[in-house]
This record gives structure tokens, sequence and C-alpha cells, in this order.
């Protein structure tokens, strides 16, 4: 399930948690590279120097990736700084918003011309692995050209498929309560804390309501977000092993749905046509002042800060006494070669994702617009330049390493069904147009049929 999309303003905007990359030289960068050996910063050998290599030959290759204004411009000017330091490799761009980019890419795989280096997002990866569009990165790896020695297992594992790693971490999202300490204080209600349980959320849910009057709501996790941490809980997954079906049995999905369904009767949680109103971030209750928690990627809460014009805070989702660890590091997007680069492109494409993920220079353009770094080190250089709002996103990443167990399973290709087909029952089931059994009824027929195909 894809973080929603947000725009960041001119100050500077930072998102997520956990990303932790390869400090590393792009000096392990020779051989068949098309690029001559790098130092620390990644820079090009003198080839006037005896001791170093000469100058390699001129590689091009593309890089595509979605994203805002923002996003566009800090990227360009990490292009800009890698080919300064290696002018022997020129990188063109191809960017777009999310919808038109995967159609783009989609038509450019069937025409074998995608770009050679990609951004991509955990729920795409099986797919885009099975289409046999991916080269795998283990090599580049084991050479140093990526250097992820000191990364956390936690913070790769979504780009393994089939235990080859085929993308690397730009920066890493968690699930967070994000609330407004300011409405809790109003209320005469004390904030929750890590480690609460749902029945604490329940009861300080109804407080809430009670105290902040008819016009205010608590925003509930409902979704398919607080669905997925309610089975991590109780040791389960969406999907089989096989990624081929539900990992789940249907009176899972209607006791997280009858968890719900009575805070909606009483008026605590919004209505269902308050709720359907929703469409993107400027919608959202907690931005508008009437409601004071949401459940979201902590990714968002500069975005959402900024819309609602005042400070939020940062807790985890609940947690089920005795359940397993539910939390976890998603990467926001990361970085993949595609088939379509020869082994010149491929090289110099690896030594871009080096540099993008892993140098100081990078990361200080960046300023963890795609999450926090995934080295230890980067983060801490990078702290210091952020203002409160920002800083509050690492800090809670300290948070969900206690809460913490290993990053599920891609979601398999046919998700992005899956997920439409959740949306349009749990607005049904909302509307009282369909009972919970319904819903999870018909979620595994539809499924079925979804892969069936």
């Amino acid at each position: 399930m894809r973080p929603i999309a947000f725009r960041s303003k001119t100050k500077v905007a930072v998102v997520a948690c956990g990303m932790s990359l390869a400090m590393t030289a792009l000096a392990a960068c020779s051989g068949n590279s098309g690029s001559a050996p790098a130092d620390k910063a990644g820079t090009q050998a003198n080839p006037n120097d005896p001791k170093s290599a000469p100058a390699a030959k001129p590689v091009e290759l593309t890089f595509g990736w979605w994203g805002t204004t923002v996003h566009n411009e800090r990227y360009q000017k990490i292009i800009d700084a890698f080919q300064q330091k290696n002018p022997n490799i020129k990188i063109n761009t191809q960017y777009a918003d999310y919808n038109g980019f995967w159609e783009k890419l989609a038509v450019q795989a069937a025409g074998n011309s995608m770009p050679q280096l990609i951004q991509i997002e955990l729920p795409k990866i099986n797919e885009w692995v099975s289409r046999n569009t991916l080269q795998p990165l283990d090599g580049f790896v084991k050479d140093n050209v990526i250097n992820l020695k000191d990364v956390s297992q936690l913070l790769l594992d979504g780009g393994r498929v089939n235990n080859q790693l085929y993308a690397v971490s730009v920066g890493t999202n968690s699930p967070a309560m994000i609330y407004d300490p300011a409405m809790f204080e109003k209320a005469g209600v004390k904030p929750l804390e890590p480690g609460y349980t749902w029945e604490d959320l329940a009861e300080t849910s109804r407080k809430l309501k009670e105290k902040l009057g008819k016009d205010f709501y608590i925003t509930p996790s409902d979704g398919m977000l607080g669905f997925y941490h309610y089975l991590r809980e109780n040791g389960l997954w969406f999907y089989n092993k096989d990624n081929n079906g539900l990992g789940f049995d249907d009176q899972t999905l209607i006791d997280f749905l009858n968890y719900w369904a009575p805070l909606r009767k009483e008026g605590v949680t919004p209505p269902a046509n308050v709720t359907a109103a929703v469409k993107k971030n400027e919608d959202k209750l907690i931005v508008k002042g009437k409601s004071p928690m949401d459940f979201m990627y902590d990714a968002q809460t500069q975005a959402i800060q900024e819309l609602g014009g005042r400070p939020l805070q940062l807790t985890s989702f609940p947690t089920k006494p005795g359940g397993q660890k539910a939390l976890y590091f998603k990467p926001s997007v990361m970085l993949s070669i595609t088939k379509n680069a020869n082994p010149d492109q491929a090289k110099a494409a690896a030594m871009f994702i080096e540099y993008f993920t892993s140098s100081e220079e990078a990361n200080m353009i960046l300023l963890g617009i795609r999450g926090v770094p995934i080295h230890k080190d980067i983060q801490d250089k990078l702290y210091p330049k952020l203002d409160d709002s920002v800083k509050k996103i690492f800090d809670y990443a300290k948070i969900v390493e206690k809460y913490a167990g290993p990053l599920y399973t891609a979601e398999p290709a046919g998700h992005s069904e899956v997920s439409a087909l959740w949306d349009r029952l749990h607005e049904q089931t909302i509307f009282e147009k369909i009972t919970p059994e319904q819903f999870a009824k018909q979620l595994r027929e539809g499924v079925q049929k979804i892969f069936a195909k």
C-alpha cells in the first residue's frame, strides 16, 4: 500500500524513517565500469596522476522517477553534483507524477525501452521482477560498488525477491499515529504513549469525543494500513506464503471490522459520508482541526503539519498484549537497475545509487525528503540541519526500533487490484450496504479471481 503522496513547501522537508545506505567510497568502482575509480566523495581519479587509472569511455543512461516539483529539483541537483565528479557519465532524466510514471513505464517495458535506472516501491517490486525487467544488484554489493555492510537487514529486505537484491532503499517509512497535543490538552485527555493497547485507544477515543463535542471525530485506522498492523500483531500477513491468496481467515477480518463498528455507531469516529469525502491530504480531519489524531506513515507528518498550520506529534500504533512486534521500516522508495542497461550503464547506475544513498553531499541536498537515511552516520550528520518538525520523524524511528519486526513480504503482482477491491468493499461496509461478514466473503472471492488471472 503506497504512502499518500505529499507536496513539500520551500522549507526543508524530511520524511520518514530508517534509511541507512553505504557511506562508502565510489573508490571501489574500477574495472569494466565505464568510469574511472572514485574517492569517498565520488570524485573521479586524476588521469594525469601516473598512479591513477586512465579516464574511462563515456557512458550515458536515463534515470526515471515519480515525484513532486521539490523531489524533481533536488534529484536534479544530486545528478548535477554526481556528473561533476564523474564527467564521463551523463544521466538523462525522465519524471512524472505517480500515475503518469507507471503508465509510461508499462509502455516502455512492452517496447523494451525502459530507463536504465528507475525508482520503484515495495508494492511494485514483485510485479516488475516477475516481468523480468530488473537486474539483481548482489554483484555490485559483492564488489563494493554499492556498500551495504553497515546497513541493517531490516532496511534491506524490502529490495529482496527470492533471496536476491533488486533494489536499494532511498529512505524508509513507518506507520504512526499523528496527533495534535493541543487538542488532547483542550479535552483534558492524556496523549497515548507507545505501548498503549487497542482497548486504550477505544477508551481514549470516547473521552476525546465527549470532551471535544459533536463536530469532532476520532479518525479510525480501519483501512488496509491498520489491518496490516492488526495482522502482524497476530502473527499473520495479508497474503499467504505463496503470495497467491489471502493469509488470514474470514473471522480475523470480521473481528477487526467489528472493533470499529460500535465506535462509528456511537459517533466517535466519523460517519460514512464524512469519511468518503476525504480524498487527499487537504481533506483530512486532522488538517481541518476536526480530529485530534490520524493514522498514516510518519513520512506524511510534515506535510500534514504544514497544511494544518499547527505542531503535531508522533506515537506508535496500538499494541496487542502478548502479540508480535508489528511496526516496521518500509522503504519509501527504492532504486533499481533495469535489464535495459548494458554492463557499462549498469555499473554507472550502481555508482549513482551508491552516491545518491550514501554520500553526505547527496543527502545534504536530499535532506531526507524520501526518508531518514538508512546509514546511521548520515542520519547523525543530517539531524542538526533539520527543523523541529522534521527532527521528530527521525526521533520516532527510535520508538519504531523497539516495536519493529522484520518487514513483511512484498505484495504480489495483482496487489493494486486487491487494494482497489478492498477500498470498494470498505466503503460499502461503512455505508452499511454490506456486513463485515459479506466484506470478508467478497474479498476472498475477489482475490481468488484476481490471482486466477
